[in-house]
């Protein structure tokens, strides 16, 4: 069990900051009450901090706070509610009562309302495009969660491959294995160790206990590090210092879907009554049917169409796919209206396990060494079942994920963080494999096309007694060779070999005619023989395992159990990672300067299911003696075994600097950082901005970004055949690979294959990417109501990894047709600059006070790089539109009752169709859609609960999001929150 790696050190460490929280310090209590400056009501849940410090607290049901400090007055209080101005008072003395009055603000910034100085520093100040949510907007979400309300937010992309699996993405390249997206949840990567991007938050953090996200667009690697290439998602949590008190969660709805979660937090008090020791724990749970992928329509590059006789290759059916010759009778007329034959293969509903099941647990432990130092440990885990797209379509069940933290923090001064990540695959499968090797054990491919072909030869007069024209029909027009005699009485072979072309081709027109015209008769037929070919079973070969048998049932669950290197579909996968990091600002008199570094360990440990880490064995040479002959050999024998260790490090320095001018109104930051892979030179991502504030209400800015990718595990050792190709890392190149399009033309030329039409070519070994942005923007505030941020950016991509596909072919060109080849897919680097650009804009207007319409537009586009030999997947709309409407704080008289304190969002969504490029399986067009997610909630302020009744994808409009993926539905839910504030 991973909570095993939870050691006795880290233990040790929380009980003792449990114990130290009994030493003391000197200290007085801070009273008071805050009060809406308008209303003249108290608010409850306001903060009140001891400015320059994490001291503080919320206010109560009834807007009282009451806190120690150990600083004799005066005092500065900070205080901050969401909606209202944030105001700074003097504590003159401990005996006086504190009265707050907080003014409201009239504008929203993204889904929270916020004008002038609501609108974050952090936000107006910020070089690139920053894209919040505060907690008001989590817990207003319409979708019903705050991950997927992502979307709703200009140049930010959603994607579901499953009910479980969400991504966010910007600034396109968008994929369901979001490597140039970080994702961090209090400064930790969320990442999967073995695969090096997020699952989204399917093992993140429970919305009970997100403070605010923040979506960072853009090259940013300066100081969040070689993963912030797109963009960053930084999500906080909520202090228990902050936020004492329990939460519970309860939600239901469609699809059999049921979600629990709850929050405990506490603080502790020495003997003098000073908060010193914090803790919270968190538990969520989720079960539902998880949306099922089944779009039968044929593959994006099928030679036939849906309306085969004999089968076609279908997106969600696996088995289907041809990875070998001879399934081709289109022109034979001893196979009269067969065409190209496919395997039955078995649909993704009957292979893949959609019990989507997610555990969460949380622990966090904080200790406040002095007022403004804390020390953190905090303890992640996470547990469940769901459907993850990649390559192909993965079964992940029980996979587990548990991450250990150890933080020292001073705010805004320095921090000091070290962090592990383990993972544990659990029983995950692959279900493209698991439906090819099922389909394999029952009879091989090659095998399949000859016993298909066979029978249908054999049992064709049943189309001929039904009228389907014979040849025999035509044999009074069948070319005599007589007829070709010259004059010198030589025959002239070639008009007599074309004319019997052209005879067999009419022969096979009108065949083909009969067969268009009675596609019942045809499907009856080809039906027949396909029961007969999967019927029928050789030596060493099974009947078809038809699902919902026994016998299919007992060879599924065989193969899911063992490994890849088993002949199985199964993963091991156990990799780790350990993370070390820490930052230091000097604020100086000439401007402020922040230096850092980190540094980085993987352990992948895949078992070769995954990556190159496969079994090695050692060998000895030993002699035998015969006991009777005394003859005397040698042979070579296994003494051990053992699996190859992979391991790869990585590290970072980087150094900042900000100086404020002309009266603090122009901004200017630079920024240089240094990462250097153990396999790759160092290389240097350098930035540069400009921020000016023109006036009160206006900002311009504009910056020079830049960033860098180191190549992935995958990009550096995968090894993972997929079935349609083999996928490989890519350290040390790869040399002589046939292009696809010149062994098409190879195998086409005629009747023998045509070895001098191969082009070869060669891959050099992988490389970091690197890209620059220029980036420039406006945010501002009109007449107090309108908000206003538009933003316009362009990025060169040098050395853009993607991957390169090509077949690795013997030359034999005494062969008629090639011997055993293999379909590579190689991570590459584009030899061209791939280039993007891209604007936003997104205008909220508010009004009647409680009232708000925000809209927003985003456009990408690939400029340059879709000719390139990679394969770039850009896979992004090029433009997206949201318009939403939303209120709070409603009252409305009934008549026989009064509702107070409720509201309502509605957002609708358009998204421009774009071309997803994945695997050969899963690459197809996605057409334009809309979602409509809508919401109403109510709350009780007395009995601390709220309700929240809305539905995700309101109309139940069908779409999918990514090619391969499932039908994304209507999601109606209802859900109780119950939040009590411990003072």
């Amino acid at each position: 069990m991973l909570i095993k790696r939870l050691t006795l050190p880290i233990i040790l460490c929380a009980f003792g900051m449990f114990f130290f929280a009994q030493s003391s310090f000197a200290q007085g209590t801070i009273k008071g009450t805050v009060y809406d400056d308008n209303s003249g009501e108290t608010l409850i849940g306001a903060t009140v901090i001891l400015k320059g410090t994490s001291t503080g607290i919320t206010t109560d049901i009834d807007g009282n706070f009451s806190f120690q400090v150990n600083q004799n007055p005066p005092l500065i209080l900070v205080i901050n509610f969401l909606g209202y101005t944030p105001k700074e008072i003097t504590v003159n003395s401990f005996s006086e009562k504190i009265k707050v009055n907080l003014g409201t603000d009239q504008v929203m910034m993204s889904e929270v309302e916020v004008v002038g100085s609501r609108i974050s520093e952090k936000s107006k100040q910020a070089a690139l495009t920053v894209e919040s949510m505060d907690l008001i907007a989590i817990k207003e979400a319409p979708s019903g969660s705050f991950y997927e309300s992502l979307g709703n937010l200009k140049g930010v992309d959603v994607t579901s491959a499953s009910l479980g699996f969400k991504i966010v993405n910007t600034r396109g390249f968008n994929s369901t294995s979001p490597v140039r997206s970080l994702q961090l949840i209090d400064g930790v990567d969320n990442q999967s160790p073995g695969l090096n991007f997020s699952l989204g938050n399917f093992l993140g953090a429970s919305d009970l206990d997100v403070l605010s996200v923040d979506v960072i667009a853009g090259a940013s690697s300066a100081y969040f590090g070689p993963g912030a290439f797109n963009g960053v998602i930084d999500m906080r949590t909520k202090d228990p210092f902050l936020f004492p008190g329990l939460n519970v969660s309860l939600k239901a709805g469609e699809r059999q879907m049921f979600e629990g979660a709850i929050r405990w937090a506490d603080v502790i008090k020495n003997k003098e009554g000073i908060e010193k020791f914090g803790y919270k724990i968190n538990l969520f749970y989720l079960t539902a049917n998880d949306w099922e992928a089944d779009n039968y329509n044929a593959v994006d590059d099928s030679p036939v169409t849906t309306e085969n006789y004999s089968g076609y290759d279908a997106v969600n059916i696996y088995g289907d796919e041809v990875t070998t010759g001879g399934n081709n009778y289109t022109t034979n007329l001893d196979y009269p209206g067969l065409g190209r034959i496919y395997r039955s293969g078995y649909k993704e509903v009957d292979i893949a396990d959609y019990d989507t099941r997610n555990t969460k647990a949380n622990l966090g432990l904080y200790y406040k060494l002095k007022k403004d130092l804390i020390l953190n440990y905090s303890l992640n885990y996470g547990n469940g079942t769901t459907i993850y797209q990649g390559d192909n379509r993965i079964s992940l069940r029980d996979i587990q994920f548990l991450q250990n933290k150890i933080e020292l923090k001073k705010e805004n001064k320095y921090f000091l963080r070290f962090y592990s990540t383990h993972e544990d695959a659990g029983n995950s499968y692959d279900a493209v494999l698991t439906a090819n090797i099922m389909s394999d054990i029952a009879k091989r491919e090659g095998n399949y096309y000859k016993d298909y072909a066979a029978f249908y030869r054999l049992n064709r007069n049943q189309l001929y007694d039904q009228g389907m024209p014979n040849q025999t029909e035509f044999s009074d027009t069948r070319p005599n060779i007589t007829d070709y005699i010259g004059d010198d009485g030589v025959i002239n072979f070639d008009a007599f070999a074309a004319a019997n072309v052209q005879w067999r081709q009419g022969i096979a027109g009108a065949q083909n005619e009969w067969a268009n015209d009675n596609p019942g008769a045809m499907q009856d037929y080809n039906a027949t023989i396909r029961r007969a070919t999967e019927e029928s079973a050789l030596e060493g070969e099974y009947p078809f395992f038809k699902p919902g048998t026994q016998r299919f049932d007992s060879l599924f669950q065989d193969v899911t159990s063992r490994l890849f290197t088993d002949n199985g579909s199964r993963f091991y996968d156990k990799s780790a990672l350990y993370h070390a990091q820490g930052e230091y600002i000097f604020d100086l008199d000439f401007g402020k300067i922040i230096v850092g570094a980190n540094g980085r360990l993987y352990t992948p440990d895949s078992r070769g299911t995954i990556f190159r880490d496969t079994l090695t064995f050692t060998r000895e040479r030993i002699m035998e003696i015969d006991p009777i002959t005394s003859d005397t050999t040698f042979k070579t024998v296994k003494t051990d075994s053992t699996f190859t260790k992979i391991t790869n490090w990585e590290f970072g320095v980087y150094a900042g600097y900000e100086k404020k001018f002309i009266d603090e109104t122009l901004t200017f930051k630079a920024t240089l950082r240094m990462d250097k892979n153990e396999n790759f030179d160092a290389v240097f991502s350098p930035a540069v901005s400009l921020v000016y504030q023109l006036g009160e209400n206006h900002i311009l800015r504009g910056g020079v970004s830049s960033a860098v990718r180191n190549p992935t595990l995958a990009d550096q050792y995968l090894y993972y055949d997929v079935g349609r190709a083999t996928l490989i890392g890519n350290l040390s190149g790869f040399d002589s690979l046939a292009t696809i399009e010149s062994f098409n033309e190879a195998r086409n030329t005629g009747a023998n294959f045509a070895w001098n039409k191969l082009n070869y070519y060669s891959v050099d070994p992988i490389r970091p990417e690197r890209v620059q942005t220029f980036e420039v923007g406006y945010r501002g505030t009109v007449s107090n109501k309108i908000y206003v941020d538009a933003g316009y950016y362009y990025s060169i991509y040098t050395d853009f990894i993607g991957y390169n596909i090509g077949l690795d072919i013997p030359y034999a060109p005494d062969n008629p047709l090639p011997g055993n080849f293999t379909v590579y897919r190689v991570a590459a680097n584009a030899q061209e600059k791939v280039t993007t650009q891209g604007a936003s804009i997104g205008v909220n207007y508010y009004f009647l006070k409680n009232y708000a319409l925000t809209t927003n537009y985003s456009y990408n586009n690939l400029v340059s790089g879709d000719d390139d030999p990679i394969i770039p997947a850009f896979n992004t709309p090029k433009h997206k539109v949201n318009i939403g409407v939303n209120a709070r704080d409603l009252t409305t008289d009934f008549g026989i009752f009064k509702l107070k304190n409720w509201g309502f969002g509605v957002n609708y969504k358009w998204i421009d169709g774009y071309l997803f490029e994945g695997s050969p399986q899963f690459t197809g067009y996605v057409p334009s859609y809309y979602l409509v997610d809508a919401a109403v909630s109510a709350n009780f302020k007395k009995i601390n609960t709220s309700v929240k009744l809305g539905a995700s994808n309101l109309t139940d409009n069908r779409v999918y999001t990514v090619f391969g993926g499932p039908y994304i539905g209507r999601m109606a839910y209802i859900s109780f929150v119950y939040e009590w504030l411990n003072r």
